[in-house]
């Protein structure tokens, strides 16, 4: 198990995995007012991206 281990290999640097998620639009963030109950849902950019389009579902 990875908690037995001393040392992890990566097949890629972290900067390298997290930038696949970080800088491509469309991830969901779901955001939740527990005061009024009110959910909104929105795709998460990292940064100013271009073209930035938002589509209603």
């Amino acid at each position: 198990a990875i908690d037995n281990q001393s040392e992890i290999l990566l097949p890629a640097t972290v900067k390298t995995i997290m930038d696949s998620w970080t800088h491509r639009g469309g991830f969901p963030v779901v955001t939740l007012n527990v005061s009024t109950g009110f959910m909104k849902q929105e795709p998460f950019y990292l940064g100013k991206a271009e073209n930035q389009t938002l589509q209603a579902h």
